[in-house]
This record gives C-alpha cells, sequence and structure tokens, in this order.
C-alpha cells in the first residue's frame, strides 16, 4: 500500500475529529470556507501556535476545506448541474378532452360500429316487408313453328308474346307482428351495443392518455435522478481531490450516473412507446404531443348500494341483456302465432297478343287466399321449444350482467379507498426519502457517511417519487373507473 494513500486515509478520520473537538485554527478555517471575509488574526494565530504540532498538514490543503466545509455549497447543489434537454420541449400540448374529440372522429372502432347500426336500421325496414304488397311483373316471348288459327281468331300466333302482372298481400297475419317488434328491439340493442363499445373505446382512450402521463413523469423523474448523481460525482470528485476519501467514493459516484441515464433512456423509450399506443386508438401514424394532467373527476355523492342503483338504470350491458330478454320473448310469442291461419289477397293481369276464343288480348282474376299449417312433421313444436329456451338463457345473463355491474361498482369504490390511502403513504415516502437524500448528503460532505449511503439515499428518492406518481394517477383512474361503473362516463 502507497504512503499517500495510508496519508489521505489517516486524514480523512482526522477532519471529523478536529471539527467535533473545536480547534480554533479549524474554526477559522472554516469560517473562510463559508465565505468570512474577516477573521481575527489573534485567534487564527494562537490557533497555529498551539495546534501546529498536530496538525502539520491543515494550512496547506485549507482550499479543500472549503469544500468540505459543514454548510452546503451553492456550487454544489442540485440547480448547479445542468439538466439534459427534453426531446419533446417544442411539442404541442394535448389536453384529454382533445383526445376524445380525435377518438370521435379517427377511431376505426367507432366507425365501424356506424356501419353495424345502418345495417340494424336496414334489417328492421326489411322486416316490413312481410306487411307489405307483393308486386312482381313477368314478361315471355315465345317462337312456335306454325300459327294456329279458329276462324279469324288466332288462336296461337307464330309470334307469341305475353305479359303478366301479379299482386298479392297477406294482410292478416298475426306472426308477423313480432317479428316487426323484434326487428325494433333489435335496433335498440344495437344501440345500446354500441354505446357501451363507444364507452369502452373511450375508456381505453384515457387510460392510454394516463400511462403517457406516467411514462412523461417517469422522464422528469430520471432527468433528476440524472442531475443528482451528476451533482453527487462533482462533490465525490472535490473530495477525492482533497484527500478526503479514497477514489471507490468516485467510482462509485459514476456508476450511479450511468444507472441514472440508463434509466432516463429506458424512461424516453417508454413515453414513446405510450403515444405509439395512444396514436393506434386515434388512427394516427404518429402523435407527437405533450400530455397535460387533467382534473380529478369529482367523487359523486351517495353510497355504494346508491351507485349500484343507479348502474343497474344507466349501464349498458344492462340495457343490452333486457332487451336481449324482451327479443326472445317476442321470438317466442311468433312461433306460437304461427299455428293461426294466414289471409292473402292476389291478383294477377296477364295480356298476350293472341285473341284467342274470346276475343280479347288480356284477362285479370283476383284471389282471396287463406292458409293454415296443419302439421309440418313437428317443427313447429322443436321450434316453440327453443324459443323457450332461449328465453330463459336470456333471463339468466340479464341477472348475470346485473351482478357483474354491481360487483364492478362495489370494486371501483375499493379502488378508490385503496388508491386514497396508496397516495397518501406514498406522499409521505416521498418526503422521508427526500430529507433521508438530504441528510445523507450532508453527512457526506462531513465525511460521515458512506458513498453507498447516498447511493441507497438516491434510490429510495427516486423510488419515492415514482410511487408518489404512479398513486396519484391511479387515484385519479380510479374516479374515473368508478364513473364506468356507474354508467356516467359519457366523455
Amino acid at each position: 500500500m502507497k504512503v499517500s494513500t495510508v496519508w489521505f486515509a489517516l486524514l480523512g478520520m482526522l477532519i471529523p475529529t478536529i471539527a467535533r473537538a473545536g480547534i480554533p485554527l479549524q474554526r477559522g478555517l472554516v469560517r473562510r470556507a463559508h465565505g468570512k471575509k474577516k477573521v481575527s488574526r489573534r485567534v487564527a494565530r494562537v490557533g497555529r501556535r498551539k495546534h501546529k504540532a498536530r496538525l502539520p498538514k491543515v494550512r496547506k490543503r485549507t482550499r479543500w476545506l472549503r469544500k468540505i466545509s459543514l454548510k452546503p455549497q451553492a456550487r454544489w447543489s442540485v440547480t448547479s448541474v445542468r439538466l439534459p434537454p427534453r426531446f419533446d420541449a417544442k411539442d404541442p400540448v394535448y389536453s384529454l378532452a382533445q383526445m376524445y374529440k380525435l377518438a370521435k372522429v379517427r377511431n376505426l372502432d367507432l366507425k365501424v360500429l356506424r356501419k353495424q347500426l345502418q345495417l340494424a336500421q336496414l334489417a328492421s325496414t326489411k322486416a316490413w316487408s312481410i306487411l307489405k304488397p307483393q308486386l312482381s311483373l313477368q314478361a315471355s316471348y315465345t317462337r312456335n313453328d306454325n300459327e294456329v288459327k279458329f276462324g279469324n281468331s288466332v288462336l296461337t300466333p307464330r309470334d307469341q308474346l305475353a305479359v303478366q302482372f301479379q299482386a298479392q298481400w297477406a294482410f292478416f297475419n298475426l306472426s308477423a307482428i313480432p317479428i316487426l317488434q323484434t326487428a325494433a328491439l333489435s335496433v335498440t340493442q344495437t344501440k345500446h351495443s354500441i354505446r357501451q363499445a363507444r364507452r369502452e373505446i373511450m375508456y381505453g382512450v384515457a387510460r392510454a392518455y394516463y400511462s403517457v402521463l406516467l411514462a412523461d413523469g417517469m422522464v422528469d423523474i430520471a432527468r433528476a435522478s440524472w442531475q443528482n448523481s451528476k451533482a453527487h460525482v462533482n462533490l465525490a470528485k472535490a473530495r477525492f481531490r482533497g484527500g478526503v476519501v479514497p477514489r471507490m467514493a468516485v467510482t462509485r459516484a459514476r456508476l450511479d450516473r450511468v444507472q441514472a441515464e440508463r434509466q432516463w433512456i429506458q424512461a424516453r423509450n417508454g413515453l414513446r412507446n405510450a403515444r405509439l399506443a395512444l396514436a393506434l386508438l386515434l388512427n394516427r401514424p404518429n402523435l407527437k404531443f405533450r400530455a397535460k394532467r387533467p382534473q380529478a373527476a369529482a367523487l359523486p355523492s351517495g353510497n355504494v348500494v346508491s351507485w349500484r342503483r343507479s348502474a343497474l338504470l344507466r349501464r349498458a350491458e344492462v340495457k343490452v341483456a333486457k332487451t336481449a330478454v324482451d327479443v326472445a320473448n317476442k321470438q317466442l310469442t311468433a312461433k306460437w302465432l304461427e299455428f293461426l291461419p294466414t289471409v292473402a289477397a292476389q291478383g294477377n293481369l296477364q295480356g298476350i297478343n293472341a285473341t284467342g276464343f274470346g276475343g280479347r288480348n288480356y284477362t285479370w282474376s283476383v284471389m282471396l287466399v287463406a292458409q293454415l299449417k296443419l302439421y309440418n312433421g313437428g317443427t313447429r313444436i322443436v321450434q316453440v321449444k327453443e324459443a323457450r329456451n332461449k328465453l330463459f338463457q336470456a333471463r339468466l345473463e340479464f341477472a348475470k350482467s346485473s351482478q357483474k355491474v354491481g360487483n364492478e361498482v362495489a370494486q371501483a369504490a375499493i379502488s378508490i379507498q385503496n388508491s386514497k390511502a396508496s397516495l397518501r403513504v406514498a406522499q409521505q415516502q416521498r418526503k422521508l426519502a427526500q430529507e433521508n437524500y438530504a441528510i445523507a448528503q450532508r453527512r457526506f460532505q462531513t465525511g460521515a457517511a458512506a458513498p453507498v449511503e447516498v447511493s441507497d439515499a438516491l434510490t429510495t428518492l427516486r423510488n419515492g417519487q415514482l410511487a408518489e406518481l404512479q398513486e396519484a394517477l391511479n387515484y385519479d383512474m380510479s374516479l374515473l373507473e368508478l364513473q364506468r361503473a356507474m354508467g356516467t362516463f359519457q366523455p
């Protein structure tokens, strides 16, 4: 082991002892290190004569004591280190409300849902064709081998042309009534399903936006951690030049700085990925923006029981399940009405280029047709049983949906309580971690703390800041989750 290394180690152990003993010479040096312009020459002279034998090297290292004095210097403060610039500093700021507007216009899933609603409305229009008249027109041309005549009347011309017009209207068909009602209920059910899907899409946009907020906050925390690690490296270098700490302290500080830089790079990449996830919902290849934390939603009045009751009246899932029960009931009624007869009016008008025996080129007829299906192999009985089973299944699905909605409301209420408590604990943790880091920095400046204590304090501070940020955003999301569970989330 080199003599200089042993000397610096001994000097590092002696300086805290001298500081605690309160030697006049050290006091005078500390005063000069703190920026005191005037120091008593008499005190300094007496201190030098009295302790010259005990501290032969202190005068030569006075300038290094300025850097390790008990009072924190401005040159080693956190603000003295230059932060790395943000890559998105010039990007525009988009609020959550603006993201909702973009999603309503550009989201592909919402466009598909609009087409589904149009298809449901067309299906309802098509169902009305059961009670509307059916019109048909038929024309035919026939080339015969010869012409058949009876007297002056042509029975079969060589070139025969015939035109037939037919009209049919089933004006008495009771089974068509529940079919029309089912078509209208299907449109209503589709609207509720679209409202449910639209709510989930918008909720997905909100979750993606809050993910961007979390990633953005992680970038700021990583930048601050990198900043603190750089300040610690500068302090460790100064103490090493003064012979107070070994080179290992500088190496450990540099290692913390490299780790903080890696965390900053990872946070920056995470922010880019979060933006891409939100851009996918907005049907954009890339979206450059800065996120702004929205105002937290207000907690609704009442308790869990009133919230559950409100959710059963508002939630689109419950309405879809209830409409499915009505549809199944109408379908069962339609199968029973198929046992009743149907009455239809039918008219025919036919024209031909041959007069025939009647001496006319056209004929017409009107019929009234009544039909009663007596037996078709037992198919109608089977269809009735199937419709009844579907009705029972729809009722069970409705009960299941109601229970699920009530459970989601209770879970959202518990999540709000847990998020609120976790946020309070995280805030206390961050404050204690910040205080612990400040104490570790001061102890390291005075030589009372090892470099590993500063590294642990820096890691604890970063974890505390991340926990506070995450719990704060989780609390905001839990309020949105309660609105979603109650059915009041309608951006």
